[in-house]
């Protein structure tokens, strides 16, 4: 079953967002029970680690996403903000890299890139991406504010003019 870049995982995207994170190891686990190789799976997962401040788990999450879907751009995207969160400065910065390069319009990837730079801290580049993301209307979008891959992010009048041109209320 190829990946789509819309697809979601159900309740763990409400725990994850409300910084319920074991809760949402809970759900990623579950699903992980069913579909071993789900590559989103698999990096949500090691995002929600390294929001933990679990390295080593979100490390090992990260690989096997990686292993899992070669190539995919967005996995890459969300894999390269995750290693940017852990402190993998070099890894993410040449894993995004590899995603830019492979991005095409309309692939949802976008969005991932530009979570990656934002946890770089380049926020001009994350803003260019999230612009891209933004005229591809890219799913992912309805979560921009409270995902905490763009925690850095807020503050900048960017992310509030981004926030009222997608259409998230207050």
């Amino acid at each position: 079953m190829p990946i789509q870049s819309g697809t979601h995982l159900g309740p763990y995207e409400i725990l994850y967002f409300a910084g319920s994170f074991d809760r949402a190891f809970e759900q990623l686990n579950k699903t992980l029970e069913l579909a071993p190789q789900n590559p989103q799976a698999l990096a949500l997962l090691a995002d929600a680690y390294a929001c933990s401040g679990e390295t080593e788990k979100a490390t090992e999450k990260c690989l096997q996403a990686l292993a899992s879907a070669p190539g995919v751009t967005f996995i890459r995207g969300n894999v390269a903000a995750t290693y940017a969160k852990i402190g993998k400065i070099a890894e993410a910065r040449t894993i995004v890299e590899g995603a830019e390069k492979a991005w095409k319009p309309g692939d949802g990837s976008a969005f991932w890139i530009a979570a990656a730079q934002a946890r770089l801290g380049e926020k001009d580049a994350a803003f260019e991406w999230l612009e891209r993301a933004f005229q591809e209307r890219t799913f992912f979008l309805v979560h921009f504010k409270v995902h905490h891959l763009f925690d850095t992010l807020h503050g900048d009048p960017r992310f509030d003019d981004l926030v009222k041109r997608i259409g998230i209320p207050d």
